[in-house]
């Protein structure tokens, strides 16, 4: 095996890891991205509790006779509920952030991957080339050959028609 074979299997290894780290991060991507679509529907899901929960509790203040702690307790509860929506808000916010990280990450695994297929493109023409001209040369010295044997040939028998000629005068 060749340097340069050894070189262009060397390159065919870095293309199929940089092949497996692309799929990793597009894999990873998907996977930011059903985070960011969960925490979204979560958070979405908790404003819509509040809402209700709001028009619950109020609505309860409302339809009675409520004392100065019943009205505390239900500021106490809205306050709880709005911690818990920022709460939700910033895991959403998160999960965004990461999907941000991945497409980058993702981005540069698409360069290496390229940078990878034309680098291993490069050897296989440069080992394409250099076996053709491997295969001229052999095929020149083949000719080389074959012309010796053939002027080798030609002198022999030139030779035995001259002793023919010799032995018949």
């Amino acid at each position: 095996m060749s340097v340069i074979d050894r070189l262009l299997k060397i390159k065919e290894f870095r293309e199929k890891k940089a092949e497996i780290d692309l799929s990793n991060a597009r894999a990873e991507v998907r996977n930011a991205e059903d985070k960011v679509a969960q925490a979204k529907k979560k958070w979405r899901d908790y404003q819509d509790f509040v809402i209700e929960e709001e028009k619950r509790l109020f609505s309860e203040l409302y339809n009675k006779l409520v004392k100065r702690s019943d009205i505390e307790d239900v500021r106490s509860a809205v306050g709880d509920m709005q911690k818990k929506e920022i709460q939700y808000e910033d895991l959403f916010d998160e999960a965004t952030d990461n999907l941000s990280k991945c497409k980058d990450v993702l981005k540069q695994k698409q360069k290496e991957h390229q940078t990878a297929m034309r680098v291993k493109q490069k050897f296989v023409e440069l080992s394409d080339i250099l076996k053709d001209e491997w295969e001229v040369e052999q095929n020149r010295k083949i000719d080389e050959e074959m012309d010796e044997i053939a002027l080798s040939l030609s002198v022999r028998q030139e030779s035995l028609e001259e002793r023919a000629e010799e032995g018949a005068l």
